[in-house]
């Protein structure tokens, strides 16, 4: 699961317009990376099913890749919004306790400084 860092502050900041160009370029990112794997969960929550053994080092390509995104603003193509998100990593086979696991995760990645994967 993977959550923006700050979104209230990128609402504030710059408006809801450059917030879903922050949305959609997230999505088209890892849309990019992920395929059709990629949900989005909630309002600025993503989720990624991945069947493999790999899941945390996808979480970490996808954390390192999006530190990288840069979105412009709805009102200014010359501003840009810096885009970090923290992600949580969780595996098993019931889906519900899976779910709940990786919000636990993304909790503590924004609660140990944000912009990682717990």
């Amino acid at each position: 699961m993977l959550d923006v860092d700050r979104m209230k502050r990128i609402l504030d900041t710059y408006g809801m317009r450059s917030g879903d160009h922050v949305l959609v370029a997230l999505a088209e990112h890892l849309q990019a990376l992920f395929g059709d794997r990629v949900i989005r969960f909630g309002g600025d929550e993503f989720l990624i099913a991945w069947e493999r053994d790999d899941v945390g080092e996808a979480a970490r390509i996808a954390v390192e890749s999006i530190q990288a995104l840069s979105v412009t603003t709805f009102e200014s193509p010359t501003q840009r919004i810096a885009v970090t998100v923290s992600a949580g990593v969780a595996c098993g086979s019931d889906a519900q306790a899976i779910l709940h696991a990786a919000e636990a995760a993304v909790r503590r990645a924004k609660a140990n400084g944000r912009n990682r994967v717990e």
